[in-house]
């Protein structure tokens, strides 16, 4: 059916080697836009394609074809290496962009040309998904077990502290934190995962034992003497920082009278930590 009518059968044994070889083939010019739009939607919250699983005529030419062309160009060439992929994307000007854009006249006439950033002029901000939400927390608070490889285990046991990929999620039984942190359809095949942002999300950062454990860890690593020493650290350790003179005066009048833990909380819980710039 997807082949020319001149096409030579299959041969060898069932077909299935075939078939994957013709799919890699570096002549064949879909696979490897399909996988760089895919690794390219991960990095920058977008695609290039509008649908990541339809490059038919019913999906727009996207915008900036030529760069997909360009991708998938050096994925061949690579070898079809997805870490060179990585590489590529991660060390250009684009990647690197802020999604804070200055109050100048320049910026302010492409806020108006392009309110959507289709032209990439600026980063998108985005939040953080479930498995860099979940390991990020585990690594601030020092308990994250960078263990490759071996058994997965349930999101939610309390010992879990290896990297949320070795997780085991039950299809018909999902998680809680799964469910509210918009992941994809374990019973098929997802090309994007639904973005939402609801009240359930928010309870899960000020109520769930796994934020109070994640507190209470992050606490636990300030060992210095001084106050100000210890919520100098803990901005580090929670947002790769120092306060502003303002946030630690505010910082030291809370922890006067409410425990380092729930200070490290707030923290934790702020739209600094959950979106990336």
């Amino acid at each position: 059916i997807l082949s020319s009518a001149d096409r030579i059968p299959y041969s060898r044994t069932s077909g299935r080697l075939d078939l994957a070889d013709a799919i890699a083939d570096p002549n064949n010019p879909l696979t490897s836009r399909v996988w760089v739009n895919r690794v390219w939607m991960h990095h920058f919250g977008k695609p290039l394609v509008e649908n990541p699983s339809d490059f038919g005529l019913n999906t727009p030419q996207p915008l900036h074809h030529e760069l997909l062309d360009l991708l998938a160009i050096r994925f061949i060439e690579s070898g079809f290496r997805t870490k060179a992929l990585h590489r590529l994307i991660m060390s250009s000007d684009t990647y690197r962009l802020s999604c804070i854009i200055p109050t100048t006249k320049r910026f302010n006439e492409q806020t108006v040309a392009d309110p959507d950033n289709s032209l990439l002029w600026h980063a998108n901000r985005r939040r953080l998904d479930l498995e860099q939400m979940r390991d990020t927390l585990l690594s601030i608070s020092g308990q994250l077990d960078p263990t490759m490889f071996g058994r997965p285990m349930l999101i939610e046991d309390p010992l879990n502290q290896r990297r949320t990929v070795y997780s085991f999620v039950e299809r018909q039984n999902l998680p809680n934190v799964v469910q509210i942190f918009d992941s994809a359809n374990a019973d098929s095949s997802s090309a994007k995962r639904p973005n939402t942002t609801v009240a359930q999300q928010a309870l899960f950062a000020m109520n769930s034992p796994f934020m109070a454990n994640i507190s209470k860890s992050l606490a636990q690593r300030l060992d210095a003497t001084s106050p100000t020493d210890n919520a100098i650290l803990l901005y580090q350790l929670a947002l790769g920082r120092h306060p502003t003179p303002n946030e630690l005066t505010l910082g030291l009048d809370y922890t006067a009278d409410h425990p380092w833990e729930d200070y490290a909380q707030i923290l934790l819980m702020s739209n600094e930590l959950w979106f990336i710039d």
